[in-house]
Parts: structure tokens; C-alpha cells; sequence
């Protein structure tokens, strides 16, 4: 069977959803990276909104696009610190989960004097976001869908991310494709696989 080509992007896609995974991020600006087992003190301390999905959902909503974030949180103070940026760019956020046994994504951003960064994340209740009747109608309204390769990593949802491309796709609605270091080796074979389908793969 012969592959389709792939909806071309239009400067009229401003209806964007986006599913990536939201966190609070805790930057420390450290003087060095200790050994394991070390001991350093940090320079200063800053807590952020983060994650693949709220930083390009906040991207877009400078673009002045009409934005609508899909994914999970937990209900812990982590929570209001991850969805901050969104709240501040008028997102529409009615399609993110409350999730009572997972906490909210968090990631610890290890910033060195000389510009190396390490990061230690912890996903928490990204990996459980599954489609629902909000998400749906979401979908089925999109101008263009936006997808974080964090959203391959597994769980419920690696599975909701997949139904949710066969969705748009059957409505010739333009996929793009965040990619980022750590999904990229992981899901190599599957990103390739995907490749088809996109209208638009950014390298983050």
C-alpha cells in the first residue's frame, strides 16, 4: 500500500494541542560538579515551571496561538510550581489530569559555573496520562498536534500519545515531533517508524 505524504504545515495551524509532560523544575547554580558520594553547596536556588509539553505550549502562546495542554499532574505543592508558566500565558490547561497516587513530575537542573547542565527528573504522574472525553474533543478540533518523544517512554502514556497520532492522522491533521537526547536513543526504532507520519520533526 502506498504511504500517504504527510499534511503540510499552513501559517492557519493556531489551534495547537500539545501532549508532553509537565514538572516543577529546582535549579541549583553549583561551583563544580561533585564526585558521587560528595559534598558542594549551591550558589543559588530558582524553582520553575517545566517539562517538554508546558515550554513549548508556552512557546506557542507567544506565537499567539490558541493552545491547549494535555497531561497529568500529581495533587502534591509540586503542582502549581509546574503549571506557573502555563497559568501566566493563558493556556488552556482543562485537558490535564489530576492524578491522587503519583506525584507531579520533578526535575533537579544541576547548572555548573561553566555552563554544563545535569539533569535528574523523576516523571512521576506524566507516565500515567491516558486519553479521556476532554482530550478527544481536543484532538478532534486541533489544527496541528505537538508531541514530546518523552511521551514514548512508557507506560499509559506511551499508549495514549500512539491513539492519539492514529486519530489526527485519520483527519489529516499536521503531527510534529519534539525529539530530545534521552528518548532518542532509547526509542530509536519507533521513532524511525514515525517518521512517515510527521509534517514537522524539531531537535530539541
Amino acid at each position: 500500500m502506498e504511504q500517504q505524504p504527510s499534511p503540510k504545515m499552513t501559517t492557519a495551524a493556531r489551534r495547537i494541542t500539545l501532549i508532553g509532560d509537565i514538572f516543577a523544575d529546582l535549579t541549583l547554580a553549583l561551583p563544580y560538579y561533585p564526585r558521587e558520594g560528595g559534598d558542594v553547596t549551591a550558589n543559588a536556588l530558582a524553582w520553575t515551571s517545566g517539562g517538554t509539553g508546558v515550554n513549548a505550549a508556552v512557546t506557542y502562546a507567544m506565537l499567539q496561538c490558541d493552545v491547549r495542554l494535555l497531561g497529568r499532574i500529581g495533587t502534591d505543592p509540586a503542582a502549581a510550581v509546574a503549571l506557573r508558566a502555563a497559568h501566566h500565558a493563558a493556556i488552556d490547561m482543562g485537558g490535564i489530569q489530576i492524578d491522587t497516587l503519583h506525584p507531579t513530575g520533578t526535575c533537579v537542573v544541576e547548572l555548573t559555573d561553566g555552563g554544563r547542565r545535569t539533569l535528574l527528573a523523576h516523571r512521576g504522574a506524566n507516565m500515567f496520562y491516558t486519553l479521556d472525553a476532554i482530550s478527544y474533543q481536543a484532538l478532534n478540533s486541533s489544527d496541528m498536534l505537538h508531541i514530546s518523544a518523552y511521551t514514548l517512554l512508557g507506560g499509559p502514556q506511551r499508549t495514549a500519545m500512539l491513539r492519539a497520532i492514529a486519530l489526527v492522522e485519520q483527519q489529516q491533521i499536521p503531527i510534529v515531533l519534539d525529539l530530545a537526547t534521552g528518548p532518542t536513543a532509547l526509542q530509536r526504532d519507533t521513532i524511525f517508524q514515525l517518521l512517515p507520519r510527521l509534517s514537522l520533526l524539531m531537535m530539541n
